[in-house]
């Protein structure tokens, strides 16, 4: 019965919990992040990517404002796959670095600051 009891009294403080979270889901049908927050609320930012190309590589910064990723595309059908390389501002949907790396077969991102 103690044990009852104990867990009754403390199901109301695990439930007031108060942390904020967020999360950064991609969609790869739109090359977009979608962030969503502890609150429900979410909202979506373009990685500026061409049409048809494929993301890959990605990575977050610890401040939650900046992303980097790897993605790959073609120009016309018959054209060698291009690899390029892209730090972006996700809140201001805009590319700091975008550096080609040429038809590499892969490209590796990790943390960064």
């Amino acid at each position: 019965m103690f044990i009852i009891v104990f867990l009754l009294m403390a199901l109301p403080t695990f439930a007031q919990d108060s942390s904020q979270w967020s999360a950064y889901l991609f969609d790869n049908i739109n090359n977009a992040l979608i962030h969503v927050s502890s609150s429900a609320e979410t909202q979506s930012f373009s990685l500026g990517t061409p049409t048809g190309s494929y993301i890959y590589g990605m990575s977050i910064n610890s401040d939650d404002n900046q992303v980097a990723y790897c993605y790959i595309y073609r120009t016309d059908p018959n054209a060698e796959v291009v690899t390029r390389f892209v730090v972006r501002d996700i809140d201001q949907e805009a590319n700091l670095l975008e550096q080609e790396l040429g038809p590499l077969t892969s490209c590796s991102v990790t943390a960064f600051n």
